[in-house]
């Protein structure tokens, strides 16, 4: 079982050194999600800690860490960030939870398990497409690959 650090707030204290991105693969992670200032995020996974710590530097109004069966609230953050996605039967599964807690507009930011042959971010591309999400975007991050992906916020997927 995972670990849950609900809601970690500005008030919080990291002891986790600042590093730049290219120093640290969490902060790099994090640097890959962009503008996270003033947002919710769901963190589902492990590699929590140092994750938090990171998004709280850049401005994140509050992180929340649940392991990848857990299923989260609905439409309760702007981000879902995923550290390591080992195969695409654990993908799908991160993506639903992830779709189920993202609200209009959100994004989603996955990093593989290293995978030189890069199969399993082209399953995870796909698996974003087929549950709505637009812009997939790859980037090789050494021996692995983050992908992202955003909700639409205008379409069949939104309703008044």
């Amino acid at each position: 079982m995972y670990l849950r650090k609900p809601h970690a707030t500005l008030g919080d204290v990291c002891s986790v050194p600042d590093t730049e991105p290219g120093d640290d693969p969490d902060a790099a992670l994090v640097a890959y999600a962009g503008d996270v200032a003033g947002e919710h995020v769901l963190i589902l996974g492990h590699s929590a800690p140092a994750i938090m710590c990171a998004l709280i530097r850049r401005g994140c109004v509050a992180a929340t860490e649940l392991g990848q069966s857990d299923r989260p609230e609905a439409q309760s953050v702007d981000l879902t960030i995923v550290p390591d996605v080992a195969t695409l039967d654990d993908a799908a599964l991160v993506i639903r939870h992830a779709r189920r807690a993202l609200m209009t507009a959100g994004r989603i930011v996955l990093r593989t398990a290293a995978e030189p042959s890069g199969r399993l971010a082209q399953g995870i591309s796909s698996l974003l497409r087929l549950q709505g999400f637009s812009a997939v975007r790859r980037r090789r991050d050494g021996g692995r690959t983050v992908v992202s992906a955003e909700l639409p916020f205008f379409g069949p997927l939104v309703h008044a």
